[in-house]
């Protein structure tokens, strides 16, 4: 990419700046973080108390962990690419004033 960035990518960048930030927002929030947790927690068990023989109960509990799982690793997902946004739009404009 050159020194000079488009507006176009300056304003993807911003966009996935702003997504990532929320995102630690919605994170470090204590209710959601508990949520997570508790969602975690009881799919986790369900798993442990299920018959080895009820294939359609141990399946649905898998997809209930692994969705929130992925909706958590998501989330996670924003705030790296947000961090990292960061550090190419600050890194071009720091570039501009020291050059």
């Amino acid at each position: 990419m050159s020194n000079e960035m488009t507006q176009e990518a300056k304003a993807i960048f911003e966009a996935r700046r702003q997504r990532g930030l929320e995102a630690q927002l919605i994170l470090s929030n204590k209710l959601i973080e508990h949520a997570f947790n508790e969602m975690e927690k009881d799919a986790t068990e369900t798993l442990k108390r299920i018959k080895p023989n009820d294939i359609d109960g141990r399946d649905t509990a898998w997809r209930e962990l692994r969705a929130v799982s992925r909706f958590k690793e998501r989330f996670e997902q924003y705030v790296t690419l947000g961090k990292e946004a960061e550090k190419t739009l600050f890194g071009k404009i720091k570039q501009r004033f020291i050059a």
